[in-house]
């Protein structure tokens, strides 16, 4: 999958050659908020050579950071938000984060149809992950062994 746009975000891919993505790439990945949920994932995954994860621009300004994974039947995300983002609400009522899960999830519901769900898979100590995966129409369907709850949206 490539570049998509959403109302309020572009999601890109990748791209060493400019210099706000090694940028934005380089401060996710040594942010020890991010690194205690994500390890290590964004730095494999932001690459040229994978087209399932994107930075997250709203204004010019990379807010975030998405990764889709295709696992046949349903699509599993990996997501994280920019500090000075977290938090910050762009309406009344929805997070940054919650915006990003919400219009990517209705974007990719449209372009893979044939998925039943998406899934979040959110540690049960991440209080702001959990309300913005709620808020943006997700619902718990449990806990794994790793401690992670998981978090479903069907169509």
């Amino acid at each position: 999958m490539f570049s998509f746009n959403t109302p309020n975000y572009e999601f890109m891919t990748f791209n060493p050659k400019r210099i706000e993505h090694v940028k934005a790439k380089c401060f996710l990945v040594t942010n020890p908020e991010v690194r205690e949920y994500l390890n290590d994932t964004i730095d494999k995954n932001l690459n040229p050579k994978n087209n399932n994860a994107y930075l997250v621009s709203r204004d010019d300004r990379i807010v975030g950071y998405l990764g889709v994974f295709d696992l046949r039947d349903y699509l599993e995300l990996h997501y994280a938000v920019v500090g000075s983002y977290r938090g910050y609400k762009f309406s009344l009522t929805e997070t940054t984060g919650c915006q990003i899960l919400k219009e990517a999830s209705e974007t990719l519901f449209e372009r893979y149809k044939s998925i039943e769900f998406i899934k979040l898979d959110i540690e049960t100590s991440n209080i702001r992950s959990k309300k913005a995966a709620l808020a943006a129409g997700y619902y718990p369907y449990g806990v794994d062994d790793l401690n992670c709850e998981e978090y479903r949206r069907y169509r």
